[in-house]
């Protein structure tokens, strides 16, 4: 097994954040994306590039090449990466804090995997350089490590190009259809040729629209039932156990002044007895007014005890 197959399913095994990379049909001829870390003037694009390397690999270092625009790096030509011999390096002077942080995961990585195969540590730095600071120690995952890290950086580097924070946003978003018309991406990378389709059918659904049946649903309901209806339901719906309340207290009172009715009735028939009665006396006192001149003493004495009876208080 070759150097380059078992860095490959060293890849494979432990893969570096931000980084994917395939050989073709060529073993010495790679392809790789880096993917733009969020909150960076990278956000949301997907580089293409190729690694060649020469037959001596390990010992001579590989061309590195960018295909896809991206603002930092001029495409299709080879890019100088300067190493030394001390741990890996951040740019000092990054464009974005967040691009510095994103680098720095994935050297983190790299640097680990490296301390387990028995690796030393590398610098990468921009600047020219030369066959003699290469390491060949170093591997594909630090070599795109590096130039992730360029990618951050403001500094000028052989290959490097400026632009404008609007051109690198702009040639993000465009990035990935870029890439999906190669033909050698779309084969080596079928995850985003699928993720790019997904983007597209997105884009290109119109705005979910309601049904006609629907609308008209909703205008009838709308003029059957005029603003506030629904809250006078509920108030209407709430009030109906007050009202029922108030009916069954008049239903009550009734029930009362009924029996109350009743009862006066009932007083009211010894009033009409004492009437009767009164009456009574009173003819009988006509009468004896009447016979009186022509009765006896001892009719009369009788007489005048019937009215002191009569018309005594305990009587009336």
């Amino acid at each position: 097994m070759t150097r380059l197959q078992k860095e490959y399913k060293a890849l494979q095994r432990e893969p570096v954040p931000h980084l994917t990379a395939h050989p073709t049909t060529n073993l010495l001829e790679w392809h790789f994306v880096l993917e733009g870390a969020a909150g960076t003037d990278y956000e949301g694009g997907v580089y293409h590039g190729r690694l060649v390397f020469p037959p001596t690999y390990p010992f001579k270092p590989p061309s590195i090449l960018m295909v896809t625009p991206n603002g930092r790096f001029a495409t299709n030509t080879k890019l100088c990466l300067r190493c030394g011999r001390s741990r890996m390096h951040i740019a000092r002077r990054p464009a974005q804090a967040a691009g510095r942080a994103a680098a720095a995961r994935v050297a983190g990585v790299v640097g680990q995997q490296q301390q387990r195969r028995g690796a030393a540590k590398v610098t990468v730095a921009p600047g020219g350089g030369s066959e003699q600071s290469w390491n060949p120690m170093w591997s594909v995952g630090t070599i795109l490590t590096g130039l992730l890290s360029f990618m951050y950086d403001s500094q000028p580097t052989t290959g490097s190009i400026t632009t404008t924070k609007a051109e690198k946003l702009r040639m993000a978003r465009e990035s990935l259809a870029f890439n999906c018309k190669n033909s050698t991406f779309r084969k080596l990378f079928p995850d985003w040729v699928e993720e790019h389709a997904k983007r597209q059918a997105a884009a290109a659904a119109p705005p979910v629209q309601p049904t006609a049946a629907a609308t008209a649903t909703g205008q009838q309901q709308q003029k059957a039932s005029p603003p506030g209806a629904a809250q006078a339901g509920a108030e209407a719906a709430a009030g109906l156990p007050q009202q029922q309340q108030q009916q069954q207290h008049a239903l009550g009172a009734a029930g009362v002044a009924e029996g109350g009715g009743g009862a006066r009735g009932n007083a009211g028939a010894p009033a009409a007895g004492g009437s009767s009665m009164f009456t009574a006396a009173v003819v009988v006192l006509v009468l004896a007014i009447a016979v009186f001149p022509l009765c006896s003493s001892d009719m009369r004495a009788s007489l005048a005890l019937l009215k002191s009876r009569l018309f005594s208080p305990d009587s009336l």
